[in-house]
């Protein structure tokens, strides 16, 4: 099972993991996906943390997305026009960084 998660403080009001899960189930994927919360001073070490726990990709929420855009290996345009990432997955062993909030609006 892939394990996903959304990492943001506050956290408890995300509806992306029953987004997420449901999106999972309709298309017949078996995936984890939860809300963490990360220490305002302890963002880069909560997502290593994640990541060495097998973690195959996450989004950001506030207030942490422009440290997200200082951690991945690759910005992709939108991320840089934003300069802020809020989506971040990972290929070859490297971590690419995306910004979704608006083409998601």
């Amino acid at each position: 099972m892939d394990h996903y998660a959304v990492f943001g403080n506050p956290i408890g009001h995300s509806l992306s993991p029953k987004i997420h899960q449901a999106f999972a189930e309709q298309t017949q994927q078996l995936i984890s996906y939860e809300a963490l919360c990360a220490p305002l001073d302890g963002f880069t070490e909560t997502v290593k943390d994640f990541l060495e726990q097998g973690g195959k990709g996450f989004n950001v929420t506030v207030p942490s997305k422009q440290h997200a855009y200082g951690l991945v290996d690759e910005i992709k345009p939108r991320a840089q026009l934003a300069q802020a990432v809020n989506t971040v997955g990972i290929t070859n062993g490297k971590l690419w960084g995306d910004n979704t909030d608006g083409v998601g609006l």
